[in-house]
């Protein structure tokens, strides 16, 4: 990709894979950018019905009163984690929406391991208000054209990068590792640097980790008081509604887990059998394997599971 000062970056998630990182410490110290809040871009490209989005009235108001490269950087850009992007229509949807908005804009695509997926967004689910086991959260709807739910199927990650690449075109694609990130921050920033041309201030980029999972305790915890509050999240029970219970929760928690016997951070052996664990493998190896061979990202290090 060259360098062009006046083509939007699209940071379009996975979630779970940094973007609080890229959002918080990358962007905001790459001279030249202007990033867009979050809440905008959902205002502008997230909420509107597909019968009343107007990608140029879009555009103007992302782009008001903002200079320099424009950044939109929003994780929902993939679709919503709980709800598998809608039956991976919404996500489909956002796509169109963001090519119909920016069509010369830069794609960036974060893409993590399916296994250490599976187990963080568990997590996420009930740090976010659910109440169902892990074989519960990976139950798929009975009808999931109607019911909202998270879905395997989210994660089948060539699909999303071939669909995006049919409409921006591969050489306005990239595709990085959530791994190559936790393990080689500065060589992953490098990289990203000369791949959409930015000009970051590396020495002021705090190479920290960004909201960290919470431990078993501080998730047991939370995943029975979760029952006492109606926050709108799918597969998820409520008994009584507290009103702000689930802010006093987002509150509570962080303090719960300084405690020394809160457990230790869990991985997906740990709420699944060998077996189980084996069957999620395989269901990603054919995706995989395509994705490698088409982009060449060097999966097999990390763990993908591959043919």
């Amino acid at each position: 990709m060259s360098a062009d000062a006046d083509v939007p970056i699209l940071h379009i998630g996975y979630h779970k894979t940094g973007s609080s990182w890229l959002q918080k410490q990358l962007f905001p110290n790459a001279r030249g950018l202007s990033v867009v809040p979050r809440i905008e871009i959902r205002r502008q490209l997230l909420i509107p019905s597909p019968v009343a989005f107007d990608p140029g009235q879009a555009r103007a108001n992302l782009a008001a009163g903002r200079s320099g490269r424009l950044v939109l950087s929003e994780e929902e850009l993939s679709g919503n984690l709980h709800t598998g992007g809608l039956h991976g229509a919404f996500s489909l949807e956002l796509a169109d929406r963001l090519h119909r908005t920016f069509p010369e804009g830069r794609v960036v695509i974060f893409l993590r391991e399916q296994k250490t997926m599976v187990a963080s967004a568990y997590k996420q689910y009930i740090k976010s208000g659910g109440t169902r086991g892990i074989r519960g959260f990976l139950t798929p709807a009975a009808s999931p054209h109607k019911t909202p739910n998270f879905s395997l199927d989210f994660l089948v990650y060539d699909r999303l990068v071939e669909a995006y690449e049919k409409r921006f075109g591969r050489e306005n694609v990239a595709v990085f590792l959530y791994e190559e990130l936790a393990s080689q921050p500065r060589e992953l920033m490098t990289r990203m640097a000369d791949t959409l041309g930015l000009d970051i201030d590396s020495a002021a980029v705090s190479i920290s980790p960004v909201n960290a999972g919470y431990r078993s305790g501080t998730l047991a915890l939370l995943r029975f008081l979760n029952l006492f509050h109606a926050r709108e999240m799918p597969n998820a029970t409520c008994i009584v509604n507290i009103p702000g219970f689930h802010s006093l929760l987002g509150v509570l928690a962080p303090r719960l887990e300084r405690l020394p016997f809160m457990g230790r951070v869990q991985e997906l052996g740990d709420f699944l059998t060998p077996r189980e664990v084996q069957d999620l493998e395989d269901r990603f190896r054919e995706s995989n394997g395509r994705l490698e061979k088409s982009r060449a990202l060097g999966l097999a290090r990390f763990g993908y599971a591959l043919p």
